[in-house]
Parts: C-alpha cells; sequence; structure tokens
C-alpha cells in the first residue's frame, strides 16, 4: 500500500505558515518585554523560554497524538479479529 506524497507547494506553503506563526510569536514576546521595560538579557531569557515551551508543548502534542493512534489501531485489530 504505496502512498503518494503531497505536493512540493503543499509543504512549502506548511513550512513558511509554521515559520510565520514562529516569528509572529516571538515578535510579539519581544515587543512585550521591550513595553515591560526589559533588558536585552531578560527579553533574551523569555524568547527561550517561549521557543522551549513552544517546543515541549509540540512534542507533548504529538506523542499523544502517537498514543491515540496507536491505541485506536490495538483496538481495530483486536475488534477484527474477534469478529
Amino acid at each position: 500500500m504505496l502512498r503518494s506524497l503531497p505536493p512540493v507547494p503543499a509543504w512549502s506553503s506548511a513550512l513558511i505558515a509554521a515559520l510565520v506563526g514562529f516569528g509572529g510569536t516571538i515578535a510579539l514576546v519581544v515587543q512585550a518585554m521591550r513595553n515591560l521595560g526589559a533588558s536585552a538579557d531578560q527579553t533574551g531569557s523569555a524568547v527561550t523560554a517561549t521557543g522551549s515551551g513552544l517546543t515541549l508543548f509540540g512534542l507533548g502534542s504529538a506523542f499523544c497524538g502517537l498514543v491515540v493512534g496507536f491505541l485506536a489501531l490495538a483496538a481495530s485489530r483486536w475488534l477484527t479479529t474477534r469478529a
């Protein structure tokens, strides 16, 4: 069962959307820190914390999706062998 990959424009638009979303988030954090009067070190720390949080959230949601997928696969195989 060979599946074809999405076309190249779909991959490039997904990459651009991810970069714009991440860049927008970082821009918001930098602007907020500037409005609060934070130093460059504090702003860098906030950007690092934001990037780390986004990474951990992404990994966590991907892991949860993987677990749900494996559970669905196991349930479907268990139900089909029982029928």
